[in-house]
């Protein structure tokens, strides 16, 4: 059984605890580097900020930077096990995932800083280079995405079995939520920020600038789709901001489909286009074609459950105003 496949299986409870492990974790380990190998650090060890900025000097011990480390992430911990507790809604999902990023990235170098800094015996001794802060980076990236996983998806959400007509009633509420993901975004935004940190030798301000398109690049890399009786409503990145909405009464019907960044005779269509569609990679996708613009297509796991539920949805709609089926 694939890993995917077990996580998929627990109980809402044990992702939960299984997530606040994962976050509870990282500023335990700068305490476990730091016990292990305290007897080999310099009196002035490396900075975090070292490899942003070349000419920075720490210039505090390894005890010190340990108790500010852990100290400043504590803000950031609790915000986002407070959220992997007590968010229901896809807000506080992606709130949980921006805190948690925070202290991943934060602890990585962190301890990043303590191994470069063991066995010098000074701090001009010490040897930082860029790959080494390009590591914690993808360090911190990819623990994000790995509690992405793991935390529990919206409890609004309903999974249901494809059926060609659910049979809603005329007051039943129906929820389904789906999400998407690109690993080719994941892997530009690692390349861009390795890129950014090898630039920052160079020039910071250009540095910089990559670091920023990286993080959007890892913010860009997922999308979910939210279909209830108002709609379908699109929201972007891990941290669940609004994207756009389409009104159950402008749809004429959905239809799922293999979609293809290359799709529409061969144009590229890979990431975000005029509000219309969101291809983020190659898979099953849902079109929903609108009585009043062009057809929408958009990526989202388990697409034929959302294309039974939302036509179920518009057919209901119309029956509730009395307008012929079609």
């Amino acid at each position: 059984m694939r890993l995917s496949s077990k996580i998929e299986g627990m109980t809402d409870r044990a992702r939960e605890l299984l997530a606040a492990a994962m976050i509870v974790s990282a500023p335990v380990l700068i305490v476990l580097t730091y016990l292990v190998c305290r007897e080999r650090f310099p009196e002035t060890i490396a900075g975090q900020f070292d490899w942003f900025f070349p000419g920075w000097r720490s210039g505090v011990s390894a005890g010190g930077s340990v108790v500010a480390s852990v100290s400043s992430v504590v803000p950031a911990l609790g915000v986002a096990l407070f959220l992997v507790a007590r968010g229901k809604s896809e807000t506080a999902r992606g709130g949980a995932l921006g805190a948690a990023l925070t202290v991943f990235w934060f602890c990585a170098y962190e301890i990043a800083a303590l191994l470069v800094s063991y066995g010098a015996e000074s701090y001009a001794d010490i040897e930082q280079h860029w790959w080494q802060g390009a590591v914690a980076l993808w360090v911190s990236f990819l623990a994000a995405v790995a509690l992405e996983r793991v935390l529990p998806p919206s409890r609004t959400s309903i999974r249901m079995p494809p059926k060609t007509d659910l049979g809603l009633g005329p007051h039943e509420r129906v929820v389904w939520v789906g999400r998407s993901s690109s690993r080719a975004f994941l892997v530009a935004a690692v390349i861009i920020s390795a890129g950014g940190l090898a630039v920052m030798t160079v020039s910071g301000s250009f540095g910089v600038l990559l670091l920023i398109v990286a993080v959007f690049a890892f913010w860009a890399r997922s999308t979910s789709v939210r279909i209830d009786d108002a709609g379908l409503h699109v929201h972007v990145g891990p941290f669940g901001r609004r994207g756009f909405d389409v009104p159950l009464e402008r749809i004429a019907r959905a239809k799922f489909r293999l979609l293809s960044p290359f799709d529409m005779g061969g144009q590229w269509r890979w990431g975000y286009h005029r509000g219309r569609s969101v291809i983020l990679r190659r898979g099953e996708g849902i079109v929903v074609e609108c009585n009043d613009r062009p057809a929408i297509d958009i990526t989202v796991d388990g697409a034929r459950e959302a294309v039974d539920v939302l036509n179920a949805l518009v057919v209901r709609s119309r029956a509730n105003a009395g307008e012929p089926a079609r």
